[in-house]
């Protein structure tokens, strides 16, 4: 379909960077769309490579058992995502896959913003967190470093931001017509017209 993946990959890396990385508080940020969890923008820290961060091929991992045995299955991570965006308590079969590291699911709230009400799934592996803001229609994901002196209260917050400008800037009611940025929206006569439809 006519997903935002294919409208301005550059403008939507961009948007990530100035909400989730400049301010220091996350190693590396991703968009995902509702629809189908799937990854469409990413930023990182200088140095880093954002995609290697918050993306892992499929592969096959050793996911322990009930009965404590190991077993070998196929990871997925976007079927991971969208399975831990689904469940009422943010939870993972094989536990939460992102870019290859495996976090486990330590909270899942609903947090009230302005525009409504964004749902807050955070994780944690050693030494590093991550957070899962989904609104209506996009997915965001935070990448939180203890290296990097990062805290996941503070990377919990700027995604919660992000979320909220996401829904608040009728990015979330008209993403086909608009941009992230006012000035292309202002040159973007037909998206200008769309608005007030």
């Amino acid at each position: 379909g006519c997903g935002m993946a294919e409208e301005e990959p550059a403008e939507w890396d961009q948007a990530v960077k100035e909400w989730m990385i400049d301010g220091g508080y996350c190693v590396a940020a991703a968009l995902a769309q509702r629809e189908d969890s799937a990854l469409f923008a990413a930023a990182a820290m200088e140095g880093e490579d954002p995609w290697a961060l918050v993306w892992a091929d499929d592969r096959y991992e050793g996911i322990m058992q009930e009965d404590f045995s190991m077993k070998q299955v196929l990871i997925s991570e976007q079927a991971c995502i969208d399975e831990c965006v689904r469940d009422a308590h943010g939870r993972c079969a094989n536990g939460l896959w992102i870019g290859g590291q495996n976090y486990k699911v330590t909270a899942c709230t609903n947090e009230d913003v302005g525009p409504g009400v964004v749902k807050v799934i955070c994780g944690a592996r050693p030494q590093a967190a991550c957070v899962i803001c989904i609104t209506p229609k996009m997915i965001v994901l935070a990448l939180t470093s203890e290296e990097k002196r990062q805290k996941l209260g503070n990377g919990r917050k700027v995604a919660i931001s992000f979320a909220e400008w996401l829904m608040g800037e009728a990015t979330e009611r008209r993403l086909r017509a608009s941009r992230p940025t006012m000035q292309m929206l202002a040159t973007n006569s037909e998206g200008l017209s769309r608005r007030h439809a």
